[in-house]
């Protein structure tokens, strides 16, 4: 699939240099031409003070012209580390992507947006997700209902963090607006989500902390299970950054997990960890041999399905000086933990489920506040 020239238009529409906060324009033959000649004679570094090794076919330049983003199979790649220097008089120190950050990006390029065992769900959803035939209807409404948060139409729809836009239902969010703008640090996501989403998608690899994209230009947004897993001083600054982008008057959801702080959790979840202790021991001892064994440590620590996460409570969220008003609702009360231990054909699993999901329905905000997963809304003023 060829880069849609349509979409670069409303790219630079929408885009802005994250180093310099200048807006971008396509980069020119002429321009590629000269770029790519320093990269053969080895004089092209990028701002993470590393030698570009690739020559550079399409890209963005900031309109100060200090940087270069190269366009990659459709994909803009705009992480601030990764921005080729074309002014080298006006650069600073060399800027880098925070460890907990490439810890969580490295996650997903060598593992999470895998197919798991060659089938249709990605590791991601296998591992973390209930994806049981229990538990189906009820985890399919729940995407559903974050849907009904959204404007039907409008021009431009964020995912922050979009992943491979790995649901049906995810898809479905954004099918009335002309495009859906993905920001995710993993490249490998953006290239999945592409097959997904074609000439309607804009692709964006970049840091959702400082996001890519300038004031007031989007419709609507949305963060799926993404900001807990940031460093605890990085959670509100994303927050704050989606609210950035909003049109006046828009609003944003953002899936968040109060994780162990949830108080609606806490005494199912001893159980869970207990249950789990006894199941584990023999998964435990494998998992240490495989670190032993393994070359890469990182890939033996993602087969244990590890990933960074910094869970913050209600408390901590409601304490900020947010320059917003919020609403909280339930998006799930129950954790697939909870799902998988608790919930069973067996024992009426699938009912008990249809008045959990009546009950979310009922009292959201009650739930929003003290179950697993709080649906966040934000709207600009």
């Amino acid at each position: 699939m060829s880069v849609d020239e349509w979409n670069l238009e409303a790219l630079t529409e929408i885009a802005q240099c994250p180093l310099t906060r200048e807006s971008v324009t396509i980069a020119s033959e002429e321009s590629i031409r000269r770029l790519n000649d320093r990269i053969g004679e080895g004089r092209a570094r990028d701002a993470g003070g590393n030698w570009v090794q690739q020559p550079v076919e399409m890209g963005l330049v900031s309109t100060d012209g200090c940087y270069l983003y190269p366009i990659l199979q459709g994909v803009a790649v705009m992480l601030p580390s990764l921005a080729i220097i074309l002014d080298e008089t006006r650069t600073k120190d060399p800027v880098v992507l925070r460890p907990e950050a490439n810890e969580v990006k490295e996650f997903y390029e060598e593992f999470g947006w895998k197919k798991d065992g060659g089938g249709e769900d990605y590791v991601d959803a296998t591992g973390w997700e209930d994806l049981r035939p229990v538990s189906r209807e009820y985890i399919r409404k729940c995407h559903r209902r974050l849907g009904t948060h959204f404007p039907k139409t409008g021009t431009y729809f964020l995912d922050v963090a979009s992943g491979a836009v790995q649901y049906p239902e995810y898809v479905e969010y954004s099918e009335g607006f002309s495009y859906r703008v993905c920001v995710d640090l993993s490249f490998r996501a953006l290239v999945e989500a592409r097959k997904k989403l074609g000439h309607r998608g804009i692709f964006i690899c970049g840091d959702i902390s400082n996001l890519p994209l300038r004031s007031g230009v989007m419709d609507t947004a949305m963060s799926l299970h993404t900001i807990y897993h940031m460093p605890v001083d990085q959670q509100a600054l994303a927050m704050n950054e989606i609210h950035r982008v909003l049109r006046v008057g828009q609003a944003a959801v953002i899936v968040y997990s109060w994780g162990h702080h949830s108080k609606l959790m806490r005494l199912p979840n001893a159980g869970v960890r207990a249950i789990e202790r006894i199941r584990n021991l023999p998964r435990a001892a494998g998992a240490r041999l495989r670190r032993l064994l393994s070359p890469n440590p990182s890939v033996a620590a993602a087969g244990m399905g590890t990933i960074y996460t910094r869970y913050q409570g209600y408390d901590w969220f409601s304490s900020q000086q947010w320059p917003f008003k919020y609403e909280l609702y339930s998006w799930r009360s129950v954790s697939p933990t909870f799902l998988k231990t608790y919930v069973h054909r067996w024992s009426l699993g699938g009912q008990f489920l249809e008045l959990l999901y009546a009950l979310e329905s009922q009292y959201p905000r009650f739930l929003g506040q003290y179950g697993q997963y709080a649906m966040i809304q934000l709207r600009k003023s």
